[in-house]
């Protein structure tokens, strides 16, 4: 008897040694993040100080730390069209600590680099978008076209090219450049610039004919009558632009761009992570001083889900790789 008792003991300890071993190596355990944040958060935002994403990422950094008890700090890391910070972000661990606020670009360079350091596809996974911005079409209020058909109609009989202009080779203005062509049929020449401000200038002044920006750059010379808003680029007309029609309003089917920004984490971070991040990126996203800061820069806070974001951003990786290969755009 004493015998029987001790092997049943026995077994009872390897049943629950092996049980143990089970639930370590298994899939779900893994699932399962490591307590966080263990120590403070960073932000990699991959342009100067300053800009759009940057302001975006410093408020929204202020109000996740109140949240979750640890700083979140913005480090900056221009350079290489966004790559030098994405890199840093892919080859970061996926505990939760390190983000990357991105934009467009991280879906375009895929196409417009030969080689990188990263590849955004396998390495990155989108958590939050954070705002989405359309493009605005302007013109010089002189120039040909009362709408974009009666454009395209002009330049056709013209026999010469539209010149359109955009802040710099591969920027998401030039792809528009070259959406533009694909889509309508028209002799489009590119023209690059050095940034956005010698454009808008070279534009109200008459040295090229149409360019693609943001709604805020272009909204003040439109006001001032320096320039013509032609047609938004998004999937509906925007608040700033109520009478400017989009490009699909316009006839031009398969035209829709637009800018966003948004946190992305290492693919390798946990899905419970991903998701503890998305919510408390949008409980600070929707707060009443970030709703306000926002608010002053006529920028509204993005409501998609997480799922919602990493699809469009797969979508657009597609997207600008058609776009890219059909004009044979390369940078490096």
């Amino acid at each position: 008897m004493a015998r029987l008792f001790a092997r049943s003991i026995e077994s009872l300890f390897c049943s629950a040694a092996l049980l143990a071993l089970g639930l370590m190596l298994s899939p779900d355990s893994h699932a399962q993040p490591a307590q966080w944040p263990a120590r403070p958060v960073r932000i990699v935002v991959p342009f100067p100080p300053g800009g759009t994403a940057d302001i975006a990422a410093r408020a929204i950094g202020e109000e996740m730390s109140r949240s979750i008890g640890e700083p979140v700090v913005v480090e900056n890391k221009p350079g290489a069209n966004t790559n030098i910070g994405s890199a840093i972000v892919a080859r970061a661990p996926g505990d939760g600590h390190t983000l990357l606020m991105a934009s467009t670009s991280v879906a375009t360079n895929p196409s417009l680099y030969k080689s990188l350091d990263y590849d955004t596809a396998r390495d990155l996974v989108g958590v939050h978008q954070v705002i989405e911005v359309p493009l605005v079409m302007a013109m010089f209020p002189a120039s040909a076209g009362r709408d974009i058909s009666d454009l395209i109609r002009r330049v056709k009989a013209s026999g010469k090219p539209l010149n359109c202009g955009s802040s710099g080779n591969g920027s998401l203005a030039h792809l528009s450049c070259v959406l533009l062509k694909n889509r309508t049929g028209m002799d489009v020449q590119h023209v690059p610039y050095k940034g956005g401000a010698p454009m808008i200038a070279d534009l109200i002044g008459g040295q090229v004919d149409v360019a693609f920006d943001t709604p805020a750059a272009v909204l003040p010379n439109t006001q001032a009558g320096r320039l013509r808003a032609l047609a938004t680029t998004g999937s509906a007309r925007i608040d700033s632009f109520s009478e400017t029609p989009t490009m699909l309003e316009s006839g031009v089917s398969g035209f829709e761009v637009v800018w966003w920004a948004g946190l992305l984490a290492p693919s390798s971070t946990p899905a419970p992570l991903i998701a503890r991040l998305h919510a408390e990126i949008s409980k600070a996203l929707h707060s009443p001083q970030v709703v306000a800061r926002f608010a002053k820069l006529g920028i509204v806070a993005s409501r998609a889900s997480q799922a919602d974001f990493a699809a469009r951003i797969r979508a657009d990786i597609e997207t600008y790789s058609s776009v890219v290969r059909s004009a044979g755009l390369s940078i490096d």
